[in-house]
């Protein structure tokens, strides 16, 4: 068929919407359009058939020989074209030979060209394929491809025998002006540069300035200083310096620090390791601590010659990690700058039973610093001492009081074995702003038993005190984890001055904190953590201004203990909320005791602010001369059986006051129709147990219909019972009078406040009283309630 033609579209729809969006869409445009579009690829999609079939393939015939070119033909056939005609030769001379056999047939000559084709008739149905013609002649052989890619080297063959070693040539002559060396010694240039010089060893190490290499002290002490004034040994540089180093000879007798050199008085000077800190390997401390004191290295000579020393030069020291440093004595030290510091939960020292204390700093005043940093302290005693005592003079507590002195941080202080511990974990005595970061201290259990008696072998976990008249103050305890002692946090002798603990775990204590102070001293501080107690969780002594929030306070349930959640007793202004939260692991009474939520002792001006109480016994209890006290949204929960239950009890002689939030306490309403004659109950609130300093809003109303005379009606609020309350401060009952008409229908309201002044049973009426002719009250008419304030 002929070529297919191209399609062609006249019109323009971008002009279209731009100038004529207001007239018809042009549809008949559009299907001419569209219809030429079809027909262009209609005659394509013919025009492809004419030579290619629908297996993908050219048609058979579509190819013939004038399509080719000459040099591609000539690759099918293998003829090429007839070359040119050669030179005639020369005549030849001689007679003339017979005449020669015919000589083949040439080649024939080319083909004529093919006329032009007619036009093409239609085509007629497809026939069947014919059979596969005979496989033409091979085609010439392409250009050879690149070179590829070299393969992998093979594996080295077997290195084959070492040949016989060939005889030694003959010395060559010394060069000359060069002398022949002696033995044991080098060779060096004069200054002159005109010979060479012999030297001995150490005059040639002295020429290249290199330390002298020694293997023992013996070794350093010999040393010639004249010559030698650096050394290696021990892996450090050691340098003689001058000066007066009597004093370090004498305190380091383990020789970790300074070395005396033999020829050399201490007073002259001395060899000193070159170091920034101190650390136990360098005073022949041995870190082998293998569980058994008689098979580990006791080192109590060498780290307290450490400490000694480190008191003379001023440099930290470093508690290497390993399995630790069994040392058999208290370990002491006193009045310098002490700085410790080893790799969290691996720098341990093992203390066996003849150490009464583990670690024991005794400082002047704050210019000497404490500063412990992740320590491990550990003992194989039982409550002999403490594991870490800390203690500045009372002079520098009571004249330098705004600087800081003490920081111990991350230190982890128990017992060697389960049974093993100490009696306090760390005991700090005046100590003026100290602070105390993520202590972990574990006291020793008695697995004989299953009770309390398990936990109370360690006394304190921290032990705070004071001799007379330092009164430290500015107390910080962060996240402090204390387990299995009496007391977990302990403040005694006349007292410190803010105590602030925050996000403390003290589990398995028989008392989580206590102060007992013989002087009133302000703020102890406690929020933010979790107490777990036998006897007491809060329990404070002289210590006005104290807060305590956001605290979960747990009763243990494992022996038969009253529990006291918070208990404060002379401590005026202080908070008790919000967010404490009193759980009760017990279930009744008989088996685990009883569980008193919040004790307030001769306290005044106090708040309590929404204490939440689990199967409770008495929730909030006031005694002794508390005045001014104020609490606020009491919430209990669950049933403790046999408890003494007491949501609020104030025995005290003072005045304080419950607040219930509005709380709603009595609903009631008449149940059947009333006639008023006389003072006539409508409604009763039924008796209640009410506590001195609780307030009630009272609301009466009574809907009445008036008889047959006008007259006044007197609504009435009334009391009754043992408790001693008052209305509006003052008044025993309450009376409101309106008019009605004759057979009127009217709302009558009466309200007030009932104050509780003295604790007992109360009841509540609603009255009535129509002068004239009677007045009906419905059943229901009649509507009392009662909220706590």
């Amino acid at each position: 068929m002929a070529s297919p033609t191209k399609p062609k579209l006249t019109y323009s729809y971008v002009a279209f919407q731009q100038e004529q969006q207001q007239n018809p869409f042009p549809g008949t445009q559009l299907q001419a359009d569209l219809a030429e579009l079809t027909r262009a690829a209609g005659d394509t999609i013919d025009a492809l058939a004419d030579v290619r079939r629908s297996d993908g393939k050219l048609q058979n015939q579509s190819v013939t020989p004038d399509s080719l070119t000459p040099a591609t033909l000539a690759l099918i056939t293998g003829e090429g074209a007839t070359g040119p005609t050669g030179p005639t030769g020369p005549a030849g001379v001689g007679a003339t030979g017979p005449t020669g056999l015919t000589g083949a047939t040439g080649p024939s000559g080319a083909a004529g060209a093919v006329g032009a084709t007619g036009a093409t008739g239609p085509a007629g149905t497809n026939g069947s394929n014919g059979a596969v013609g005979a496989t033409g002649p091979t085609g010439v052989t392409g250009p050879t491809g690149p070179t590829g890619v070299t393969g992998l080297t093979g594996a080295t063959g077997i290195t084959g025998v070492t040949g016989v070693t060939g005889p030694t040539g003959a010395t060559g002559p010394v060069p000359s002006g060069f002398p022949t060396p002696a033995a044991s010694t080098f060779l060096q240039r004069d200054a002159g540069n005109t010979a060479y010089v012999a030297l001995a060893v150490d005059s040639a190490r002295l020429a290249l300035a290199a330390p002298v290499y020694v293997a023992t002290r013996a070794a350093l002490k010999a040393l010639d200083t004249t010559k030698d004034t650096t050394a290696l040994f021990d892996g450090s540089i050691w340098r003689f310096l001058a000066g007066n180093y009597s004093a370090l000879v004498t305190a380091d007798t383990q020789e970790g620090y300074v070395v005396k050199a033999t020829a050399i008085a201490s007073t002259v000077g001395a060899w000193v390791r070159s170091t920034a800190f101190h650390t136990p390997e360098m005073f022949q401390a041995i870190s082998d601590w293998t569980g058994t004191a008689g098979t580990s290295t006791n080192n109590a000579t060498a780290l307290q010659k450490m400490l000694d020393v480190a008191k003379l030069t001023g440099l930290p020291m470093v508690i290497s990690d390993g399995p630790g440093f069994y040392c058999n004595a208290t370990l002491s030290v006193s009045n310098l700058d002490f700085v410790m510091s080893g790799a969290f939960g691996a720098s341990r020292i093992v203390f066996g039973t003849s150490a009464t204390d583990g670690l024991v700093i005794t400082q002047d005043n704050f210019e000497h610093a404490t500063h412990i940093l992740s320590l491990t302290i550990t003992t194989l005693g039982q409550e002999t001492g403490a594991g870490l005592k800390v203690t500045y003079s009372n002079t520098d507590s009571v004249n330098n009081r705004n600087q800081p002195r003490c920081l111990l941080k991350d230190l982890d202080i128990r017992g060697e074995t389960l049974s093993a511990g100490w009696q306090d974990g760390i005991k700090a005595t005046d100590v003026h702003n100290l602070s105390i970061i993520r202590p972990c201290i574990n006291g020793r259990r008695d697995l004989g038993f299953t009770d309390k008696r398990s936990f109370n072998l360690m006394r304190y976990g921290l032990y705070l005190t004071n001799t007379s008249g330092a009164f430290p103050s500015d107390l910080n305890i962060e996240c402090p984890r204390i387990y299995s002692c009496q007391v977990g946090i302990y403040g005694d002798g006349e007292g410190s001055e803010g105590i602030k603990i925050d996000r403390p775990e003290l589990v398995g204590v028989i008392t989580g904190v206590s102060t007992r102070h013989t002087t009133t001293r302000p703020l102890v501080q406690v929020r933010g953590g979790h107490i777990n107690c036998f006897e007491f969780g809060i329990d404070l002594k002289n210590s006005p201004q104290s807060v305590i929030a956001d605290m979960l306070i747990y009763k243990i349930q494992l022996t038969n203990t009253d529990t006291i959640a918070i208990k404060l007793d002379t401590c005026d202004f202080s908070t008790i909320g919000p967010n404490v939260r009193l759980m009760n692991q017990g279930t009744d009474k008989a088996t685990n005791g009883e569980w008193d939520g919040i004790q307030i002792i001769s306290s005044n001006y106090f708040k309590i602010e929404g204490p939440e109480q689990e199967r409770p016994s008495r929730t909030v209890a006031i005694s002794g001369t508390s005045t001014g006290g104020e609490t606020r949204d009491i919430r209990t929960y669950g049933v403790y059986t046999g408890a003494t239950i007491a949501p609020y009890l104030d025995t005290s002689s003072g005045v304080n006051s419950r607040l219930g939030g509005n709380r709603k306490v009595v609903s009631a309403t008449n149940g059947a129709v009333t006639v008023t004659s006389g003072n006539t109950t409508v409604a009763t609130s039924g008796s209640l147990n009410v506590n001195k300093g609780e307030r009630f809003l009272v609301h009466g109303m009574i809907n009445t219909s008036k008889g047959a005379t006008a007259g006044d009606f007197l609504t009435i609020l009334t009391k009754s019972g043992t408790a001693t309350a008052v209305f509006n401060d003052s008044r025993a009952s309450l009376i409101q009078r309106a008019q009605q008409a004759i057979s009127g229908n009217v709302s009558h309201i009466v309200s007030g406040v009932i104050s509780v002044t003295a604790s007992g049973t109360l009841t509540i009426n609603l009255q009535g009283n129509s002068q004239g002719s009677n007045s009906d009250v419905l059943a229901g008419d009649g509507q009392l309630t009662v909220e706590m304030l």
